[in-house]
């Protein structure tokens, strides 16, 4: 009995130490993974990811691999990191994801590289995401923070020019937040291409022309009586077609009524003579 008592005693001892050398040889490449992506060795990036599958374990108890990267603006690690299925969506200690943090502060080429990566599912996620009490989408983040340059990508990829945080702003609301004209311009010059609305009011009735300074808001304004404006155009146009196609309707209905009755009274006189 004391003899299997201490075999079972030896052989938990065996597997704690088992155990406590895979956590100390698990922290020393966490440590090695560091230290390539911070000297672009990036042949031990990817050997170090092969041997360890580690690209979503936290390296200096901060950061993942991925926003560490991102920090450091190493693309070639960042690739491989996206290679390995690095999970975008994933929030550091203090709450970043590598999807907000390339949107906030305007890395343009990296987040080519994060949303070429998405799956459609992904994507879609990442077109829901809000973030902060205002329900801030990604895209009311760029005209907030980032350029036109950003917000022009997040158009190529599907994200709505239109929504509306919990305040009822769509990203136009936010163009004056910088005052940049250039920003503006970029990015009404897609308002017909994307179907960009300057005309949504948010829950206090208020345009986006009003919440931007003089250069934006005269902007936004012209855009926005070209779009009521054309869509006063399309909504006569269709009451057009509507009132040719009640014509129409009606030659049809008068056409076959009289063939009725044409139709009625031969019959009658086929009657008559029979």
């Amino acid at each position: 009995m004391q003899d299997k008592f201490l075999h079972q005693n030896t052989q938990e001892n065996i597997q704690s130490d088992e155990q406590g050398s895979m956590k100390q040889e698990r922290a020393v490449a966490r440590l090695k993974l560091m230290h390539a992506i911070n000297t672009s060795d990036n042949e031990a990036v990817q050997s170090i990811l092969n041997q360890y599958n580690n690209q979503n374990e936290f390296i200096d108890n901060l950061n993942t691999p991925l926003l560490y990267s991102i920090d450091l603006n190493n693309l070639k690690a960042i690739q491989i990191l996206l290679d390995k299925q690095a999970d975008v969506f994933q929030s550091n200690r203090y709450g970043r994801t590598a999807i907000w943090d390339v949107v906030r502060y305007d890395r343009k080429e990296i987040a080519k590289l994060l949303f070429d990566s998405l799956s459609t599912e992904d994507l879609q996620k990442a077109q829901k995401l809000t973030y902060g009490p205002e329900k801030d989408s990604l895209m009311h983040i760029a005209a907030k923070y980032a350029s036109g340059g950003m917000m022009q990508i997040l158009l190529r990829f599907g994200f709505s020019p239109n929504k509306q945080n919990a305040e009822g702003k769509t990203p136009v609301h936010y163009l004056g937040y910088q005052n940049d004209k250039q920003k503006a311009k970029v990015f009404l010059r897609q308002a017909d291409k994307y179907g960009i609305d300057v005309t949504i009011r948010d829950n206090c009735g208020r345009l986006p022309e009003r919440e931007c300074f003089d250069d934006v808001a005269k902007m936004v304004h012209r855009i926005r009586k070209a779009q009521i404006l054309k869509r006063r155009k399309e909504f006569l146009h269709q009451r057009h077609m509507d009132c040719l196609e009640e014509q129409k309707n009606r030659r049809k209905s008068r056409i076959d009524s009289r063939a009725q009755r044409a139709y009625l009274e031969n019959v009658r006189l086929q009657r008559g003579n029979g």
